[in-house]
């Protein structure tokens, strides 16, 4: 059974991790534009300022990969954590419940429909 679940929970971790990229990949998209953040506002020609606004562009962008990479392992390291600590406790239920005569069974494909 734990096999199973930490399986199910190894699944789960992947898409909430492809949901959170998903996520600053869209930020990023819709909140870090070169253009409208760094555009000089002159028209015609190219402002002496327009390299050191590429600049700031960049080092923005790099900032958000940056935090992002962070935040995935660190959002994978918690739920890998919460995950096994699950299976622990999942083990000790079955065992108490093997103990007492009971047979516990879980339907995983329901879990993943939820």
């Amino acid at each position: 059974m734990s096999l199973k679940y930490l399986d199910f929970a190894s699944s789960q971790r992947k898409v909430q991790l492809r949901d959170l990229m998903k996520h600053i990949e869209e930020f990023e998209r819709s909140r870090i534009n070169d253009e409208e953040m760094f555009s000089s506002g002159e028209k015609g020609g190219e402002s002496r300022w327009e390299g050191e606004r590429k600049e700031e562009a960049d080092e923005v962008k790099q900032i958000v990969k940056d935090l992002s990479e962070d935040l995935k392992t660190e959002m994978f390291d918690q739920l890998q954590r919460v995950s096994h600590h699950t299976a622990v406790l999942l083990r000790h239920v079955f065992l108490q419940a093997e103990d007492n005569n009971m047979q516990m069974l879980v339907d995983f494909a329901s879990l993943e429909d939820e």
